[in-house]
C-alpha cells in the first residue's frame, strides 16, 4: 500500500540518485537539471560567520574528507557553486553562499556526497 502525496505521485514512485563520489563533471551535470543535496564541513567558526561576499575556496579552514553539514547546490557559474544553507536569510548572502569548484573531494568535501530525488 502506498501513501499518496498527490493525485499523480505516490511515495512508491520516488527514489534517489547518488552522484559518483569526487566527480566534478557528474555533479555539474546533475545540478544543471535540479538542486542537489550535498554535505560539507561546516564546523569551523569562520564558516559559521560567512558574510555576503565570501567565496569558500582552498584557503578556507575546513576538511575535504569529513563533511558534517547538509546543504543544497542550487546552481553554478564558471568557477563556483551557488549553495543554499538552512540557517536562514540572516546568514551568508540571504542564506546562500558560493564554493569554488575543484576536482577530487572538492572544497570542504562538497564533491563527496551528492544526492537528488528521482521519480521512478
Amino acid at each position: 500500500m502506498s501513501t499518496v502525496l498527490s493525485s499523480a505521485v505516490s511515495i512508491n514512485d520516488v527514489s534517489y540518485r547518488v552522484v559518483p563520489t569526487s566527480n566534478l563533471a557528474q555533479l555539474k551535470a546533475a545540478v544543471s537539471q535540479r538542486p542537489v543535496s550535498v554535505a560539507i564541513d561546516g564546523m569551523n567558526l569562520r564558516f559559521q560567520m560567512i558574510g555576503k561576499d565570501t567565496v569558500v575556496d582552498e584557503t578556507f579552514p575546513c576538511s575535504s574528507t569529513s563533511p558534517n553539514l547538509a546543504v543544497t547546490i542550487v546552481g553554478y557559474d564558471s568557477e563556483t557553486w551557488l549553495v543554499q544553507n538552512s540557517w536562514g536569510t540572516l546568514w551568508g548572502n540571504q542564506g546562500y553562499f558560493r564554493v569554488k569548484m575543484s576536482d577530487g573531494p572538492g572544497v570542504c568535501g562538497i564533491n563527496l556526497y551528492g544526492v537528488y530525488p528521482a521519480l521512478i
